[in-house]
């Protein structure tokens, strides 16, 4: 999914009771000067910042789009896969 589409789904999945439990961003682009495929695992990331830690929606929906910004903000046009659990992400 483009990033539009991945936060449509991530936000309708978190109004149901649904939590992400993985997202991966693939693509090739450039970032920081340099042309190269990007691949990259999010919020399996250090304690506070991963998908665990998130199990709030709001919490959860807002660690999704600070991954989308960082992404844009580093010039990348990325496509996503995302991973969706009960809330409980157990």
């Amino acid at each position: 999914m483009d990033a539009g589409q991945a936060l449509a789904f991530a936000e309708y999945g978190m109004s149901h009771g649904f939590g992400v439990s993985k997202m991966e961003a693939f693509g090739v682009g450039a970032s920081r000067g340099k042309h190269a495929l990007y691949h990259q695992i999010l919020g399996v990331d250090d304690d506070g910042e991963n998908w665990r830690d998130h199990k709030d929606p709001g919490r959860a929906l807002a660690l999704v789009r600070s991954k989308f910004d960082d992404a844009a903000r580093d010039g990348l046009t990325l496509r996503y896969k995302i991973w969706m659990n009960g809330a409980d992400l157990d």
